[in-house]
């Protein structure tokens, strides 16, 4: 794992959320609004044909769950010195594609998990040295989460509005 292919499955896995709210809303990747630059989220989310912003999401693939049995989220970058993932997205919405499923939460749900709840492990240089994160067994993290890849249109929008307290 290097960071090019990295880069390239994590863009590969906003790509994959990305189609899936689109059947909605209109989506646009922060890559393609900023070039050059990291943003606070990765998707933003609007009314279709409007410009109207409904949220903003973080996009995270883990390539390593369906070997371990462990989701990882990312709280910190030890090289930087910096709060990365969880702790400094400024998202609304938290999305984790898994092999063969895509799962969706609200970061404020995310981050009261990690705070009352124990990870299994925590790595101070997980990956390339470069991410402090939490470990927590899928089962148990999972409920807090809900699954979009095989939803039709309205669920989608029901689970969305949900997160988001619309409704």
């Amino acid at each position: 794992m290097g960071f090019v292919s990295d880069k390239i499955k994590g863009e590969n896995a906003e790509d994959s959320v990305a189609k899936i709210l689109s059947c909605i809303w209109d989506v646009y990747k922060a890559s393609d609004l900023e070039k050059g630059a990291f943003s606070d989220w990765d998707l933003s989310v609007s009314q279709a044909g409007t410009g109207y912003e409904i949220c903003t999401v973080e996009v995270k693939y883990d390539e390593m769950e369906a070997k371990t049995g462990n989701i990882a989220i990312e709280i910190y970058n030890p090289r930087s010195g910096k709060p990365s993932g969880l702790t400094a997205t400024k998202a609304d919405l938290w999305c984790h594609v898994l092999q063969g499923s895509v799962w969706i939460t609200s970061v404020k749900e995310l981050r009261k998990f990690c705070k009352e709840t124990p990870p299994v492990k925590m790595f101070s240089s997980a990956g390339d040295g470069n991410a402090a994160i939490l470990l927590y067994k899928t089962k148990d993290i999972l409920e807090i989460f809900e699954r979009i890849d095989e939803c039709q249109k309205k669920q989608i929008h029901q689970k969305i509005s949900s997160l988001l307290g619309l409704c």
